[in-house]
């Protein structure tokens, strides 16, 4: 699954001075995600394949963190809910094995929902400020996080048959669930607002 993030950046106020810091902001995305599945035994080894493309959801991101000083342990929960409102769909059948006997192929428009919910610690550190010249703070974090991808898929154009079917005609929903690593970075830009940026790496199991 790739996600581009054309705006993922969060303003909040006095987020330095505060023990509780909400942040809340928009993204735009634009995701690819692939789905295959063998017959029951083993040949061909991919029977079926679903390829989703260009998948642009905008949405809505937050992030609550609790902090007891400028370094210490901290608290994380972050996410965002989406609403993909352009996508499409490339669905492919095969007889033999390695994409191979290609007998069914077909094109769809897809929209749908994508959401990810992380809680997560980490130990704050301050950044020297002969560094940056401003204040900043940089957490390394560890924590669990979800991922639900929901679509629909509307208006097919069957390659073979030459045929298209007006409508809903498929919905799939995917679910990852595993821990991430990463850090967050936090910079002030005046004593009253300041700038924060996230990085995180994913170990998902598919469910």
């Amino acid at each position: 699954m790739r996600h581009f993030i054309l705006l993922f950046l969060f303003i909040s106020q006095n987020s330095f001075a505060s023990l509780l810091d909400l942040q809340l902001g928009t993204s735009i995305r634009t995701d690819d995600f692939s789905w295959t599945i063998a017959d029951q035994d083993g040949e061909p080894n991919i029977l079926s394949e679903l390829i989703w493309s260009d998948l642009n959801s905008i949405s809505l991101d937050f992030a609550l963190q609790h902090n007891r000083q400028e370094q210490g342990l901290t608290a994380t929960i972050n996410g965002y809910y989406g609403i993909i409102f352009q996508g499409k769909n490339r669905d492919d059948d095969f007889l033999g094995n390695d994409r191979t006997g290609l007998f069914s192929r077909s094109f769809s428009e897809s929209e749908g929902t994508t959401s990810e919910f992380n809680a997560s610690i980490g130990y704050r550190f301050k950044i020297p400020d002969i560094i940056t010249h401003k204040k900043a703070l940089i957490t390394p974090l560890f924590g669990y996080q979800q991922d639900i991808l929901d679509i629909e898929d509307f208006n097919v154009r069957d390659v073979f048959s030459a045929t298209t079917t007006s409508g809903a005609v498929g919905k799939y929903k995917a679910k990852w669930t595993g821990i991430t690593l990463g850090f967050d970075l936090l910079l002030e830009i005046t004593q009253k607002v300041s700038s924060y940026f996230t990085v995180n790496y994913h170990i998902f199991d598919f469910l």
